[in-house]
């Protein structure tokens, strides 16, 4: 008795869904991968490499002071595949984090904050920045502080969700200027006023 073997063919459109759903899995995987290495700094300041340096009046009112914030390393700012990539990682964070650690997910939140304030600065810097970009960063990382609070609030460990509100403290400080500085540069500064006024309620 002979057997014939008929060859399966596959439409180039189940080859599409099965190589997409495999990159899928190998995104969802790295991604888990740097939650593992960004989570084992427990205040995540590893990525804060970048100081940033300001001047201050100080409280005596005879002088100024210098202020300085360490905000994260930002290579890639708005537009392009990488940044999107980037941003999907961060949302992944965001799930894994929210079936974790409160304090992880409150230390995430303001991590993610303090990227943006970043970006905000690296693209304030370009001769070509785009003011409703900019504008939108500083909502998102108003949005990221509050969410912060928010957390802490629900945290059991009370001595670790004050040390996160303190350092929230330090970030509306520096953000505050932040937002006075790039006010001031793009001509708005009524709007960049609304977010410091959303800072002081957080």
């Amino acid at each position: 008795m002979s057997f014939k073997y008929s060859q399966i063919k596959i439409s180039w459109h189940l080859t599409l869904v099965i190589i997409l759903f495999g990159l899928v899995i190998l995104g969802v995987s790295l991604a888990q991968a740097s939650w593992a290495t960004l989570n084992k700094d427990i205040n995540m300041d590893r990525f804060r490499i970048n100081p940033v340096e300001f001047e201050i009046k100080n409280g005596r009112g005879d002088g100024t002071e210098v202020i300085k914030y360490n905000l994260p390393q930002i290579s890639k700012v708005s537009g392009g595949f990488l940044y999107e990539v980037k941003k999907w990682r961060d949302n992944v964070w965001i799930n894994i984090s929210s079936r974790g650690d409160k304090r992880e997910r409150a230390n995430l939140y303001m991590l993610l904050a303090d990227k943006k304030i970043a970006e905000m600065l690296v693209m304030s810097q370009g001769g070509d920045f785009k003011n409703e970009e900019m504008y939108e960063f500083g909502q998102m990382a108003v949005s990221f502080l509050e969410k912060t609070v928010e957390t802490t609030a629900e945290m059991d460990n009370v001595i670790e969700a004050s040390k996160i509100r303190h350092k929230v403290d330090t970030a509306k400080f520096f953000y505050e200027q932040v937002f006075r500085s790039i006010g001031d540069l793009v001509d708005e500064s009524d709007k960049y006023n609304e977010l410091s006024e959303r800072l002081s309620r957080i």
